[in-house]
């Protein structure tokens, strides 16, 4: 039997795993992901996390009473990896903390050190569950824009994966956007007809990152055109360094000329090299440009994230484990607690957060992307 220390007292133990329950309860994470909200997540069987199954939906026929009905072929599934990856990471708990866990063992911390510990942890597993929730929403990001996502650490390596979406609907204009003689309104306009007269899409929104609109407005087509989309009380011409106000002028008449919703999407979060140093990450690379159909948001028919059990919820699979409140197999994501060693060489404690799964595209036409610059 596999040892099982877990470095807390019964007392930590308790109050981390009320702090446990209360996150899982709140759901209450800081920031918005935008794709997050509109792909659903499906929890899924090992050997189906991987596969992509694609196929189209196709309206039934009408028969008879008696007669038989057609029995349409099995969809397409392709095996796109083998193995699952995990997204995961950890913080170590510093040595004041071990040192207050002490007091709270012996039950010599005040009340004011109890709730500076209880708002430490759940602070800790905040930053933790928001990281996996960051890292899910890059994938989606990279799904739906089809933008070859990429990744090499901790065994994991992939290179330029691909959605497979139609070449029709994955394109590059002949003049990219940052020129003064592009022309983004017309080269919107082809994509979108693309989609509904290959595909029978009826793409409703563009989504731009706000450079992108500003690199629009400032096109010879944006200008020669905005005066007749202008809209009452809009400026009688937007110059080409609007201020913030004006980019939602700039927005709505876009908007107007391709009949679509447009929105900027910029959020940003941090990623940590090999080296161990942090940069700054778009959720949405700045020259990419998505169109969806938004009746078509949270359907499992389009897309999902393949939602897959985390083992660390497995029974005996982890010594020391604690928190969570694992009845059984879970899917992610999940918090939970351990001893840095069971040996206790050196003593620490560590927070984790955990989900296992994939993004997958079921329906190829589901975006349409440009890369516009």
């Amino acid at each position: 039997m596999p040892p099982t220390f877990s470095g807390f007292g019964p007392l930590a133990i308790l109050r981390i795993q009320a702090i446990f329950r209360e996150l899982v309860e709140e759901n209450d994470l800081p920031g918005r992901r935008l794709w997050s909200e509109r792909i659903p997540v499906v929890d899924a069987a090992d050997d189906e996390i991987m596969a992509r199954m694609s196929g189209q939906v196709v309206a039934a026929d009408i028969i008879e009473t008696d007669q038989a009905a057609v029995v349409h072929s099995a969809e397409p599934i392709r095996l796109t990896r083998t193995e699952i990856p995990k997204i995961k990471h950890g913080q170590l708990l510093s040595e004041t903390m071990l040192l207050l866990i002490m007091r709270i063992e012996k039950n010599m911390a005040t009340t004011g050190e109890r709730n500076f510990f209880d708002d430490y942890v759940a602070n800790s597993l905040r930053r933790l569950l928001s990281g996996v929730q960051d890292r899910v929403e890059l994938l989606l990001n990279q799904m739906v824009t089809e933008s070859g996502a990429s990744y090499s650490r901790y065994g994991i390596n992939m290179q330029n994966v691909s959605w497979n979406t139609p070449p029709t609907l994955n394109l590059v204009p002949t003049t990219l956007h940052t020129s003064v003689n592009a022309t983004p309104i017309s080269d919107f306009l082809s994509l979108k007809q693309q989609g509904s007269f290959l595909y029978g899409e009826e793409y409703d929104t563009l989504t731009i990152s706000t450079q992108e609109l500003r690199n629009i407005i400032a096109t010879n087509e944006y200008r020669s055109l905005e005066p007749l989309y202008r809209m009452a009380g809009m400026p009688a011409n937007l110059p080409v360094n609007v201020s913030q106000k004006n980019l939602e002028y700039a927005r709505s008449i876009v908007g107007n000329m391709l009949t679509l919703e447009v929105e900027c999407y910029d959020r940003r979060t941090h990623e940590e090299q090999p080296d161990g140093t942090r940069t700054t990450t778009r959720f949405m690379p700045e020259n990419k440009a998505v169109l969806t159909d938004s009746s078509q948001w949270g359907s499992s028919l389009i897309w999902d994230f393949a939602n897959g059990i985390v083992p660390e919820t497995i029974p005996g699979m982890v010594p020391g484990i604690i928190g969570g409140d694992f009845d059984g197999e879970q899917a992610g994501p999940i918090s939970f607690a351990t001893a840095a060693n069971l040996q206790g060489n050196p003593p620490g404690q560590v927070l984790w957060a955990a989900q296992r799964g994939f993004p997958r595209k079921h329906w190829e036409a589901g975006s349409a992307v440009l890369t516009c610059y």
